[in-house]
């Protein structure tokens, strides 16, 4: 491309040369206009070359980046070589034990959880049907209308609501819990083994892995209600429906549908007990398994470094010095056209 530089440069001074009267023996109109119309149309050519010149020196620069990638890529051989697959063994059974200890501490307290807000709901269930399905001599009511039905269905939200937050928490507590039982730290000495990788790959597992536990916290600490409207654990999205229903009644309420109300409600504890713990070590699990997957690809890694041989290697490294070299050269050149 030098060349081309060279001649069109040569014609446009040729052509100023002329217009300045510097060739006596070229001096008529017709001559005169022709170099003016060549230097006006040799231009363009060299705005046009000095553009590809500029774009050629940029894409240059590309290829010189990739090199040092490749480059980055080759020296961080030895290093992951040099790490004892023992130790990211000894990371994986830790992560493994972590997971199943997380496992078995949400299902014994899931369990606790529901047995204890069942036990709560059926006590303050229990407590209304004593309340106003028992006569002052202790006779039970089959139904109740008019001033024990309006008593009756003012406090049942109260003891609704009551059962609601104990419960949110009960799952509070259990998820904090969780949480601290993941321990950060096996994830976290991940970074240890990222730091041996290339430049390129180093930086998109940390944003990978910090974009995962972020996603972690955010969802244990701040979005317990985004399973539903309002509260995850408010059993009045399941209730109250029932509850207007009975408040608003011209007729009685039967000891036999609060049995059923309450069988509902025990129900609804469990099944929202499921659905926010099952979630919440779903994610979790995500994390656990994002650890696991890692370290399993760093071993792979390893083990295809560790069969290479040292001569290998070192065409290798041949190679890209001679890439590097072309590279340089070329690089050189545009910068002297561009001069």
């Amino acid at each position: 491309m030098n060349e081309y530089f060279t001649s069109l440069r040569a014609i446009a001074q040729s052509s100023t040369e002329l217009l300045a009267g510097q060739y006596h023996s070229l001096d008529s109109l017709e001559i005169k206009h022709s170099a003016t119309t060549l230097r006006s149309s040799i231009q363009p050519c060299l705005d046009e070359l000095l553009q590809a010149q500029i774009q050629f020196g940029r894409n240059l620069i590309g290829c010189m980046k990739a090199l040092d990638q490749s480059e980055a890529v080759w020296h961080s051989k030895q290093q992951i070589i040099a790490v004892s697959d023992a130790v990211i063994l000894e990371k994986v059974g830790e992560i493994s034990g972590c997971w199943n200890r997380l496992q078995q501490f949400a299902a014994e307290e899931k369990a606790k959880i529901i047995e204890q807000a069942n036990q709560n709901w059926l006590s303050q269930i229990e407590e209304l049907k004593k309340k106003f399905f028992f006569d002052s001599k202790s006779q039970k009511r089959e139904v109740i209308g008019w001033g024990e039905k309006d008593g009756f269905t003012r406090e049942l939200p109260g003891k609704i609501s009551s059962v609601s937050e104990s419960l949110d928490k009960a799952v509070r507590e259990t998820l904090d819990q969780l949480f601290q039982r993941l321990d950060i730290k096996h994830f976290d000495s991940a970074q240890t083994f990222t730091d041996l990788l290339d430049p390129e790959l180093k930086s998109s597992i940390t944003q990978e892995k910090e974009s995962l536990l972020a996603e972690l916290k955010d969802k244990f600490y701040r979005k317990l209600g985004t399973l539903s409207n309002r509260h995850t654990l408010d059993l009045s999205h399941d209730t109250d429906s029932k509850v207007k229903e009975w408040w608003n009644r011209f007729g009685n309420i039967s000891w036999e549908e609060v049995d059923k109300f309450r069988d509902k409600g025990s129900a609804t504890i469990e099944k929202r007990v499921e659905l926010v713990i099952t979630d919440r070590l779903a994610m979790l699990q995500k994390v656990v398994k994002w650890s696991l997957t890692f370290y399993n690809h760093f071993l792979e890694r390893q083990k295809r470094y560790q069969q290479e041989t040292p001569e290998q290697r070192l065409a290798e490294k041949a190679w890209l010095d001679q890439q590097r070299h072309l590279l340089q050269q070329l690089l050189a050149n545009v910068e002297t056209s561009l001069k």
